[in-house]
């Protein structure tokens, strides 16, 4: 697993503690394969079904393809990718 990877997990399971220890559930986890190309009518769906606000990417190298598969569909393009520091800023993205 990737550095970047590696740290955004840690930080991933640190919210996921602190939100069940003041009683709010679990975030949804969804995982991409980096190996074959975005499935989008799955992961619409997948998005659509949970309604979130904001992804964390664990992995640099998704958020580009994640944004841009989320900026062409309108009731996903408000989304706010949040990912490591890639050193490349977009629109409706931050790095951390």
């Amino acid at each position: 697993m990737e550095p970047d990877a590696l740290r955004s997990d840690a930080e991933l399971q640190g919210h996921g503690e602190v939100m069940l220890a003041v009683g709010l559930p679990l975030l949804p986890r969804l995982e991409l394969d980096t190996a074959t190309p975005l499935d989008w009518p799955e992961w619409q769906s997948a998005l659509e079904a949970v309604a979130p606000t904001v992804l964390l990417c664990t992995r640099a190298a998704l958020v580009p393809p994640l944004e841009a598969a989320l900026r062409s569909h309108g009731l996903l393009a408000h989304l706010t990718v949040v990912g490591p520091d890639n050193g490349v800023a977009a629109a409706g993205s931050t790095h951390h």
